[in-house]
């Protein structure tokens, strides 16, 4: 994330945020504040295999709100991130941002997933329904609160030389991605077919979404180049 975005932002990271239960990683860009939480989570390929999308479900519940098995990772990303939005909010951060100004910040929480699984379409708005849901039982504001974005690791690397532009920057893209998406709930559609076609697009990855936005793009940034030198050319 340094290098992504240098020093044009307030940093803070493992060095800084070493108390439990705060987040991996906290960036600020004036009164835009990135809340990352780091999940390395994985679904067994037996369960995939299955196609049980009841069960996949409940396994989707337990990786990113709260799983019943282990007591000592009980705590999952959804509700990490909504701990540490509510304690933005009620001026507990001052210790770690003495410049913050928490009534006039908005939030953008990320969990940043290491498994392709993760960015199937139609998870990402599942997720984010269940991020509403525990700010609505908070009694949170959600007008200061974006939509969690589910964003691969990969797509940080590749697209890190980019997401720090004026234009491109990450708050953008995400403000973007977001409008775009579900853009067609409305829309009418002549049968069934057309409707199960249209799901794929409508609910779309982050990472499926930035991948198209940057298609045309030279994404070979100085921070792409440092690694071509471990590859064959």
């Amino acid at each position: 994330m340094g290098d992504a975005f240098k020093d044009k932002y307030k940093h803070l990271g493992a060095k800084e945020l070493t108390d439990s239960g705060l987040p991996d990683y906290y960036i600020r860009n004036g009164n835009k504040i990135l809340l990352i939480e780091n999940k390395d989570n994985l679904i067994a390929k037996s369960l995939m295999d299955k196609y049980d999308t009841k069960e996949f479900i409940h396994k989707l519940k337990q990786c990113f709100i709260e799983s019943d098995s282990s007591p000592k990772n009980k705590i999952k990303a959804i509700k990490q991130l909504s701990n540490n939005i509510c304690n933005i909010l009620n001026g507990k951060w001052k210790s770690y941002d003495p410049n913050l100004k928490e009534k006039c910040c908005v939030i953008y929480p990320i969990i940043v997933v290491h498994h392709k699984e993760f960015t199937l379409s139609g998870i990402n708005t599942k997720v984010n329904d269940w991020f509403k849901e525990e700010l609505l039982s908070r009694g949170i504001e959600q007008q200061k609160i974006k939509n969690v974005t589910i964003i691969d690791i990969d797509t940080l690397i590749v697209y890190q030389g980019l997401l720090s532009e004026s234009k491109n920057n990450i708050f953008n893209l995400i403000d973007e991605y977001w409008n775009k998406n579900n853009s067609g709930c409305n829309k009418k559609y002549s049968n069934v077919y057309e409707v199960i076609n249209s799901l794929p697009e409508k609910y779309k990855s982050f990472d499926r979404f930035i991948s198209r936005k940057f298609r045309n793009r030279n994404i070979f940034t100085s921070q792409i180049q440092q690694y071509s030198k471990y590859f064959k050319q």
